[in-house]
């Protein structure tokens, strides 16, 4: 599969482009061979997979990235929760605006450890 993808997002911004990446290229795969994609595999279930895709690639991310942008609806927010995954649309009035403004940092989660080692405390602290 040959995957070519130009775009816009500032590179290292923390827009999740790499969890967009990732989900983009399960739904184009699943695309290949169903035209049903969620006949084939739940949105749950695919929402896991991703964020498990990632963890293969050594980023410690916890799966909302992945859940968002495999659940999301349309004029809607969504209310995700975890073990097990669950989700409710939550309708947006239609005048509802959102800015995303990129401040011009930039932090490569790729290069240091940084990140995962946030996940990592985090986890413990949670216990």
């Amino acid at each position: 599969m040959f995957d070519y993808n130009p775009g816009s997002i500032p590179p290292c911004a923390g827009l999740s482009s790499s969890s967009s990446l990732v989900c983009a290229s399960a739904l184009a795969t699943l695309a290949t061979h169903s035209s049903r994609i969620f006949e084939v595999v739940n949105k749950a279930e695919l929402a896991e997979l991703c964020a498990r895709a990632e963890h293969l690639i050594g980023t410690e991310g916890g799966g909302m990235d992945q859940a968002i942008e495999i659940l999301a609806v349309k004029g809607n927010a969504m209310f995700i929760e975890f073990n097990p995954l669950k989700w409710t649309a939550v309708e947006l009035p239609k005048s509802a605006l959102f800015a995303v403004v990129h401040c011009g940092a930039t932090l490569n989660k790729a290069a240091t450890s940084q990140f995962n080692e946030r996940v990592v405390e985090c986890r413990i602290a949670a216990q």
